[in-house]
């Protein structure tokens, strides 16, 4: 296994954009702040009401997703680098 190993792992996270199942219904997208806490909701670390904003419960869940993570704080939410 050590000869394959490179020492690096990638955290798989479904891209926020297009969530499986999601799209466009009515003429309206889902508010991307919805998909986010939907996302963080399927973490297990948001708990509230999905909302049409981000709100501070929603940035802490995030920082808590970031932490646990090893994600490296720079305010943005998005892809793992």
């Amino acid at each position: 296994m050590e000869k394959y190993w490179s020492g690096q792992a990638f955290l798989l996270w479904k891209d926020p954009l297009k969530p499986p199942g999601q799209g466009i219904s009515g003429g309206q997208a889902e508010s991307p702040s919805k998909i986010l806490q939907d996302l963080l909701r399927e973490a297990g670390v948001y708990r509230k009401p999905l909302t049409a904003s981000i709100n501070s419960d929603t940035l802490s869940a995030v920082e808590r997703v970031s932490v646990r993570e090893g994600i490296e704080k720079d305010g943005i939410v998005g892809v793992k680098p």
